[in-house]
């Protein structure tokens, strides 16, 4: 994990040791009475420890401590101790340097898994509102005797409450892909249309419009959560098109199953295309866009597609743009193939 040994000890009393991939530490520096000594640091900085073998203490952004063990040290007398094998000299600046990148890394993940609970709080926040005023004004309207209105909060609040299952399911599969259950025969033009109808009221809400094309009554085996798929593409368009402007789907079948989410958004450029299918990655002008995103769910539904129902998934784009507020705005496909199973 680590090129030199690392003892790391948590803020909560845990601690564990990591001996260097590259440059490990003799077991004499590993064995229970040195890691008992390391666990006692509690100030950073540089420290002696027997036969002139020294420690370099770091505090992480998380609160622990990360402590460097046995290290020689090149400005120093030479431990008065030797064991073969063991020669490697550093300066103190390399390992500084090496305790302040993994600082840097820590920090990093930190706010990375940051910005999504973020993303993931406004969401959930977000659905747990339209279910309660949907209730809220599905009881408003039972009072007035005209169940017509009630019966279209009612699909609202089963709408909203769907939706927070596949955000909820996603979350659990990008966690834990091992909770998959077993592959299923699934009608997906079925799943797809569940899905359009779940974002629908959000979407009009945001004064954008969901277009179903086509049609398809063949089958794809995979996990049930085949939703996943379209609900990342069409959350993916709603987010990123600008007002007024519809977001077409269009479902398919001939040698398989293909359907596409198309919409407009900002530029790929030509390296980006397969970039923007990486986990954490986002495209320079998406991220210009000023729209919320973690770069998780590209990465996901292309997982999805590829591993779980043996498909494929890609984007194309059109060179004409539409100048909307201040921001170039272009037709975007992205485009799912997978085959179909009797």
């Amino acid at each position: 994990m680590f090129p030199v040994a690392v003892y790391i000890k948590s803020k909560d009393g845990a601690a564990h040791f990591h001996n260097g991939t590259l440059f490990p530490v003799p077991i004499e520096l590993r064995d229970i009475p040195r890691l008992s000594q390391y666990a006692k640091i509690e100030n950073t900085g540089w420290s002696a420890g027997e036969f002139g073998y020294w420690r370099y203490c770091h505090a992480l952004p998380t609160g622990d401590l990360l402590i460097v063990p046995g290290l020689i040290l090149a400005d120093v007398k030479r431990p008065s101790k030797r064991y073969p094998g063991y020669s490697q000299e550093w300066s103190r600046d390399q390992i500084q340097q090496f305790a302040i990148g993994i600082s840097s890394y820590a920090l990093g993940v930190i706010e990375s898994a940051q910005e999504d609970l973020n993303l993931l709080v406004h969401d959930l926040r977000a659905l747990s509102n339209a279910i309660y005023n949907s209730a809220l004004e599905a009881q408003s309207w039972v009072e007035k005797s005209n169940y017509t209105e009630v019966r279209k909060r009612l699909d609202n609040v089963i709408a909203s409450q769907a939706m927070l299952k596949m955000r909820t399911d996603a979350l659990d599969f990008v966690g834990n892909p091992a909770s998959l259950i077993q592959d299923s025969k699934i009608h997906a033009f079925r799943k797809i249309d569940k899905v359009i109808r779940c974002f629908k009221s959000s979407a009009l809400f945001q004064r954008k419009v969901i277009n179903l094309n086509g049609n398809s009554f063949g089958r794809v085996k995979g996990p049930e959560i085949f939703e996943l798929i379209p609900y990342v593409l069409i959350d993916n368009a709603i987010k990123y098109s600008p007002e007024m402007y519809p977001i077409e789907v269009s479902v398919s079948e001939s040698d398989g199953l293909e359907f596409s989410v198309e919409s407009y958004g900002p530029f790929i450029s030509q390296d980006e295309q397969e970039e923007i299918f990486r986990k954490g990655v986002r495209g320079r002008s998406a991220i210009a866009s000023g729209a919320p995103g973690s770069g998780v769910g590209l990465s996901l539904a292309k997982k999805l597609v590829e591993d779980h129902f043996s498909g494929n998934v890609r984007v194309d784009q059109e060179i004409q743009s539409d100048f909307v507020d201040g921001f170039y705005y272009h037709k975007t496909r992205f485009t799912v193939r997978m085959p179909l199973v009797a």
